[in-house]
């Protein structure tokens, strides 16, 4: 949202030509100089804060990770379903 690209409010415009793009997946082999992810922004009043979000978003190591499943739990009126 720091970018304009979901709304903080109800009124709150959304920018359709901001967001980001992600270069890496989860347990994919990073190198060195490798672009993780590509942000598009119009307004650079909260880009120090979204860049330093994005940063600390990502984990770099050498332990190999355990695949989660794509679908953790389902919502509906009957409640929450959770896939153990």
């Amino acid at each position: 949202m720091l970018l304009g690209a979901g709304r903080e409010k109800k009124e709150s415009e959304i920018d359709l030509s901001v967001g980001i793009i992600l270069k890496k997946k989860v347990g994919s082999k990073v190198n060195i100089n490798e672009d993780l992810a590509e942000v598009y922004y119009n307004d650079s009043k909260n880009l120090k804060e979204t860049k330093n979000e994005l940063f600390s978003s990502f984990v770099i190591g050498d332990k190999k990770l355990k695949k989660l499943p794509l679908i953790l739990a389902t919502i509906s009126k009957k409640g929450v379903k959770e896939f153990a």
